[in-house]
């Protein structure tokens, strides 16, 4: 395989990992909003008979929990936008090389094939 094809196929599988990162990240986040949610509904029921005081610490608590899930997904797109731009960078350097590669080939080629017409026709030709 080429490097090309190789550099492109571990490109995909990082995209499907992180990919698969993120609908995990996603999937959890929701689950914890859904869990959050039904705690909740059943707390709020309570919360009617408890203090003010019991509400304000529910409040905070619940305040530091979004704060918690909100920094943990900033985290995940700033890891996700820190390996697109190193995948990025590194692709445009594989290319660059294949480029440079494939112009001394040409290079290469072009100067076999003025050999062979001098060997066929002569220097003169």
């Amino acid at each position: 395989m080429g490097r090309l094809v190789e550099d492109m196929t571990r490109l995909v599988g990082e995209i499907q990992t992180l990919r698969a990162s993120r609908q995990a990240f996603v999937r959890e986040l929701a689950m914890d909003v859904s869990e959050t949610c039904a705690d909740f509904a059943a707390t709020h029921a309570r919360m009617a008979k408890q203090s003010r005081d019991a509400r304000l610490a529910f409040v905070n608590d619940l305040k530091q929990m979004a704060k918690q899930s909100r920094d943990a997904r900033l985290a995940f797109v700033n890891d996700l936008k820190q390996n697109v731009a190193e995948l990025r960078r590194q692709i445009r350097a594989d290319l660059e090389n294949l480029k440079q590669t494939v112009a001394e080939l040409k290079r290469e080629i072009s100067a076999e094939l003025a050999g062979a017409h001098c060997a066929w026709f002569g220097k003169g030709a």
